[in-house]
C-alpha cells in the first residue's frame, strides 16, 4: 500500500505542476513596437513614434488611416492583449482576427465617440467580418455587422493608454475587458480559421505592448 501511495502522491503533484504551468499560457506573439519588422502593411499611415502629446511613454505604433497585419495562425482558446488610446474623438481602432484570405472573421472596434457622449469614453463593438474580397480599410466597420457594443470604461483620448484583453475560450465564446473590467462574453459570430492578426487605424490611433498567449 506504501508503494501505491506514493505513486498517487508523484502523479497528483505532476497534475498540479502540469496545471500550474498551463494557467500561465504560452506566448504566440509579443511586439513592443521598436520597429515594423513583424507586421505587413496593407494599406494608410504606419509609424513607430517616440513622443506624442500628452503620451507617457514610448516607442508605440501610430497608425492612421490604414491596416497592418499579422500573420497568425490561431486557435481557441487564445488571450490577446494590447494597449489602446486615440489622439481624436469620433475615430474608429479596430482589432481583428481574420482567415487566411482576409475575408472573413470577427473584430473589436473602439470607437471614440465624442467629447460630451458616453462620458468622453467611446464605445466597443464587436463585429461580424463577412467580405468578398481581402479586407481594405474602407471595409470596417461599416461594411460589416455589430453584434455587441458598451461603454469602453476608458477615456478615449486621455493617457494612459486602455489596457484592451480579448479573450476566445474553448467553447467559441469571446470575451471583451477594459483596464481588468469584463465588458461582455458573446458566442463568435463565425467559427473561422484564425490566419490573420489586422490592426485599422483612423488618424491616429495608437498602439504598443501588443501579446498573444494560448491558454
Amino acid at each position: 500500500m506504501k508503494g501505491d501511495e506514493m505513486k498517487k502522491n508523484y502523479w497528483l503533484a505532476a497534475c498540479i505542476a502540469m496545471a500550474s504551468v498551463a494557467a500561465y499560457g504560452e506566448e504566440v506573439f509579443k511586439d513592443s513596437f521598436s520597429t515594423l519588422e513583424n507586421w505587413k502593411k496593407i494599406q494608410g499611415s504606419v509609424s513607430i513614434e517616440s513622443a506624442a502629446p500628452a503620451v507617457d511613454h514610448a516607442p508605440f505604433l501610430k497608425l492612421g488611416n490604414g491596416l497592418i497585419c499579422k500573420k497568425m495562425e490561431l486557435s481557441a482558446p487564445f488571450t490577446f492583449k494590447a494597449k489602446v488610446l486615440h489622439s481624436a474623438y469620433r475615430r474608429g481602432l479596430m482589432i481583428c482576427f481574420l482567415d487566411a484570405k482576409l475575408e472573413k472573421g470577427y473584430g473589436i472596434l473602439w470607437d471614440s465617440g465624442t467629447e460630451n457622449g458616453y462620458n468622453g469614453e467611446g464605445n466597443i463593438s464587436l463585429y461580424d467580418i463577412s467580405l468578398e474580397k481581402p479586407v481594405a480599410w474602407s471595409d470596417l466597420p461599416g461594411k460589416n455587422r455589430r453584434l455587441k457594443s458598451v461603454i469602453s470604461g476608458h477615456k478615449a483620448t486621455l493617457p494612459p493608454f486602455g489596457d484592451l484583453e480579448i479573450a476566445v475560450s474553448a467553447d467559441r465564446k469571446i470575451t471583451v475587458r477594459m483596464d481588468g473590467k469584463t465588458l461582455f462574453t458573446e458566442p463568435l459570430p463565425s467559427d473561422i480559421a484564425v490566419g490573420n492578426l489586422v490592426l485599422r487605424g483612423n488618424t491616429d490611433s495608437y498602439f504598443d505592448d501588443i501579446s498573444v498567449e494560448n491558454e
